[in-house]
This record gives structure tokens, C-alpha cells and sequence, in this order.
């Protein structure tokens, strides 16, 4: 495990941020990389919620669903899990979902790692992000008042957690700090398997930024944190939610991973297995066909869906599900 004092992740935002981009290219191919196989759960926007309503999300089932997520969690043969973000809903700023969380995360019999969602960043004026951060110091958030973080959950795999929220914002951002702090954790461990995680979508050379990047859904400075993966070319996956979609996009051999939700169409999370041959992609849904079913009728008609008055339900709801591309798939090592 990695930990970065304040005092030294204030001083990398000293540097110049134009030092990023002026650094020695260090070209890594995936498959001469050394590091044990590993197997994990990626598991965003879980949406717990204390607020009764219905919409697109199942706020009203989140807690069963959640209860029957780390059910499954506890079956499945993983080496680790890492939750993406939004993990309450936290419609009344409060952090009021906060306890029950907890608890039912106490009941996890496998480590598990937490970034920070847009829903977490939203605060009335007596929360800071420390309020969050502080319940979870083993899952990440080793240092005070520092909301990234760099974890080592398996030999010779480099797990980096970025803060990408703006508080009381739907939209995204990684501020100029943090991509000091990322380039220089970049630098070192060349060999090792790299994974970035965030909250919010990163969709490099997408036809469809009309819709990845939609108002709420946008990461305000992606072209610069792309630019830093692109210069080391050290980055193996990058791991994303927010948009609650299945898509899977490949840029100069950095796998950008968006991922679904289990209270959203298509109720889904990721099982990704990484080894010397291949990285493996399943997709796993919760257990209630009935909600599932639910889940994809509320799509029609809803307040998300007339945010994208171009695309049709069926063609809404085939994003989300995403291609045979984007769900179970193996990518071949080259």
C-alpha cells in the first residue's frame, strides 16, 4: 500500500501541470507486464435511498437490491470489489443513507475499495467531502483530507482512485492537483498493472459524445486526463459510471470501461478477471427479474429519457444493455 502525506500531495500541485505533458514516454505492452491474475467486481451507482420516489432509478427497491448485491458479492469467486461511486443517493444532502451503507457493507466478506460519486459531493453547508471520506480510511481513503488514492490489492497491480466530482454538481472534474499526483504515480511501477478508476465517464473517440458527454453527464477536462494516459501509455483499464451504460472503448490499447447499475436497466455490475492472456468481461444482474423489468419500462417517458429527445426508447434502452462488444467479452492480450 502507497500513502501520500497532504503536505507531499500539495506539493506535486506545485509543479507545473505543463510538466505532465513534457515527460519521457514510457511504452509498456499489457502482456510483458508482471503481476499475479486477478479476479474483481466493478460496482457503481448504487443509489441507496432513504427518499421514496419513483423515476428511472428504483430508489424505492435500492435497499433489497443492495442487500441481494452483497449477497452475491459474498458467493462470487473475487479477489476484490470497487464501488464507483454514488453509492447513496443522498437526495437530502445529509448523508442521512450513510449508516445503513455501512452496515451493509460490514457484511462484505471480500476487501473493497470506494471513490466518490456525484451523489456524495452533494452537500448542505454543514457536510464537507471529509464527512464521507472518514468512514472509509480501509477502503482507500487512507489520508485525511485527500480524496484520491493509490492501492496495491494484488502483486503487481497498481489500483489508482480519482476524485472526479465537483461539489453540488452533476458534471465532473479531476482538478489540476490530482493530475500532478496521478502522472507522478504513473511514473513509477512501469511493470505493474494499472487501473484507474472514476466516477465519471471517460469516452475517448466515441461517435455518440453527444450523448456520453450530455450536460450532467460531462468530465469538463477528459481531453486532459486522456492526454496524460496517451503520454505514459503505462494505463491498462480505466473505470467509469455516472451514465449507468455498458460500453467498452479502446485508445492507444487503454480500455475505457463504463459500467452499468444495479438499480437502473439493465441492473447490472461488472466481473472483470485479468491474466497473462486476456482481460475477461461478465456482466452480472441482480436476482429480481420483476424489477429488471421495471427498471426498463421507466426508462420510457422519464425526466433522463427527455434529456435525449434524438434517441429513441429503443435505442436508449440498447445503450444501456450495450453490444455483445461491451458486455461479456474477452480482449486478447497482443
Amino acid at each position: 500500500m502507497y500513502k501520500i502525506s497532504r503536505r507531499e500531495f500539495f506539493k506535486y500541485s506545485a509543479l507545473a501541470i505543463a510538466g505532465i505533458y513534457t515527460q519521457t514516454r514510457l511504452p509498456v505492452l499489457a502482456n510483458s507486464k508482471s503481476f499475479t491474475p486477478f479476479k474483481f467486481a466493478f460496482v457503481p451507482d448504487l443509489h441507496l435511498s432513504n427518499y421514496k420516489f419513483d423515476n428511472w432509478i428504483l430508489l424505492n427497491e435500492s435497499l433489497l437490491i443492495l442487500q441481494d448485491t452483497v449477497k452475491l458479492l459474498n458467493d462470487l469467486d473475487v479477489d476484490f470489489i470497487v464501488f464507483g461511486g454514488d453509492l447513496i443517493d443522498n437526495e437530502q444532502r445529509d448523508y442521512s443513507e450513510l449508516p445503513t451503507l455501512l452496515d451493509l457493507l460490514y457484511t462484505l466478506e471480500k476487501p473493497y475499495y470506494v471513490v466518490m460519486g456525484d451523489r456524495e459531493a452533494r452537500l448542505n453547508n454543514n457536510l464537507s467531502k471529509e464527512d464521507f471520506t472518514v468512514e472509509f480510511r480501509r477502503n482507500g481513503f487512507i489520508n485525511r483530507g485527500i480524496t484520491c488514492w493509490f492501492e496495491n490489492p494484488a502483486t503487481g497491480l497498481d489500483l489508482i482512485g480519482l476524485d472526479s466530482t465537483i461539489i453540488n454538481s452533476k458534471d465532473g472534474e479531476v482538478s489540476p492537483n490530482q493530475l500532478v499526483w496521478l502522472a507522478n504515480n504513473l511514473r513509477q511501477n512501469a511493470n505493474n498493472f494499472k487501473i484507474v478508476v472514476l466516477h465519471h465517464p471517460l469516452n475517448p473517440d466515441s461517435k455518440l459524445n453527444n450523448f456520453y458527454n450530455a450536460p450532467g453527464f460531462r468530465l469538463k477536462n477528459s481531453s486532459a486526463i486522456v492526454d496524460v494516459f496517451d503520454r505514459y501509455q503505462n494505463v491498462d483499464l480505466v473505470l467509469s459510471a455516472h451514465h449507468h451504460v455498458n460500453l467498452i472503448n479502446t485508445r492507444n490499447n487503454v480500455h475505457y470501461i463504463n459500467s452499468p447499475s444495479i438499480v437502473t436497466y439493465p441492473c447490472e455490475f461488472r466481473i472483470i478477471e485479468v491474466n497473462n492472456s486476456y482481460i475477461e468481461f461478465k456482466n452480472i444482474a441482480i436476482n429480481f427479474k420483476q424489477m429488471i423489468k421495471k427498471a426498463q419500462e421507466s426508462l420510457k417517458g422519464s425526466k433522463y429519457s427527455e434529456e435525449f429527445p434524438d434517441i429513441k426508447y429503443k435505442e436508449l434502452l440498447k445503450l444501456h444493455k450495450g453490444d455483445k462488444k461491451d458486455r461479456d467479452t474477452k480482449i486478447k492480450f497482443e
